[in-house]
């Protein structure tokens, strides 16, 4: 089948992924030779090598996507989280939801109506700044009391870093 593809007597378009896939990931001269020297081997490298470039690719995308702003400042690699293990489910999935820009704050309409970032402004609190997720969590005063009842005071302080901490805790007893 491979030397009807290259005598342009079929067209496949799973022995061109083939090439492209392997030429991508850095092996060209197996796609020449059409064998390996070791299987094994080879076989690990490659795993490796798809691995590798999709959590390049998944970093990529999540900097340079602009509504992941703040899924960046907590995500900073791809893997599997903790809280999925140590949360009850309804809370792993609320907190799923919230990171991934599925909540119902109100910053979420202005974004779904179109609203440039700039106007986003605050209507629950007196503040009268541009909002985001991260007003929201440290600084709304409308959620000033559940801020206080549920976010260690430690966290508090109105910085991506505390940002990071927090939505990375790995003790859920707190």
């Amino acid at each position: 089948m491979l030397r009807l593809h290259e005598q342009k007597m079929i067209h496949s378009q799973y022995i061109d992924y083939v090439q492209t896939s392997l030429n991508n990931l850095g092996f060209s001269d197996v796609w020449l030779q059409q064998s390996v020297n070791f299987v094994k081997i080879f076989v690990e490298l490659l795993k490796k090598r798809i691995k590798n470039q999709f959590s390049q690719s998944w970093s990529t995308n999540a900097f340079n996507s602009n509504t992941c702003t703040n899924y960046r400042i907590f995500k900073n690699s791809w893997s599997s989280e903790n809280y999925w293990k140590m949360l009850p489910k309804n809370l792993a999935l609320q907190l799923c939801r919230f990171r991934c820009r599925n909540h119902k704050l109100p910053v979420k309409k202005d974004i779904l109506y179109g609203v440039e970032a700039n106007q986003r402004l605050s209507h629950l609190c007196s503040n009268n700044k541009v909002v985001d997720v991260f007003h929201y969590i440290f600084e709304c005063n409308h959620f000033k009391a559940d801020r206080n009842k549920l976010i260690p005071n430690s966290y508090r302080a109105t910085n991506t870093w505390n940002f990071n901490k927090l939505f990375n805790i790995s003790d859920y007893n707190m």
